[in-house]
């Protein structure tokens, strides 16, 4: 893929990437973000989307999608919680 391998920040730990394939988010740990992304239809290629990072909680670990991109989760492994964004 061109460009790849993708800068997406520090301690990256899970990804997850929409059903639809038009979007992906980066759970970091080191940061206590989440990275989202708009993937190219045609090539794949991500570009960051407006408002990335979201704030996450304490070492996010994980970010799971629900079927509708409106919102994506990430768990909090320090600080025992579950963060959640409607990204726009």
């Amino acid at each position: 893929m061109p460009g790849s391998p993708f800068a997406t920040g520090v301690n990256p730990q899970g990804v997850c990437v929409h059903s639809s394939g038009q979007w992906a988010y980066v759970a970091h740990s080191g940061v206590n973000e989440v990275w989202g992304y708009a993937l190219d239809s045609a090539t794949g290629v991500p570009t960051p989307m407006p408002g990335s990072p979201f704030a996450g909680g304490g070492r996010g670990w994980g970010v799971a999608c629900t079927t509708m991109r409106a919102l994506i989760f990430s768990d909090g492994f320090e600080s025992g919680d579950t963060s959640a964004w409607l990204p726009s």
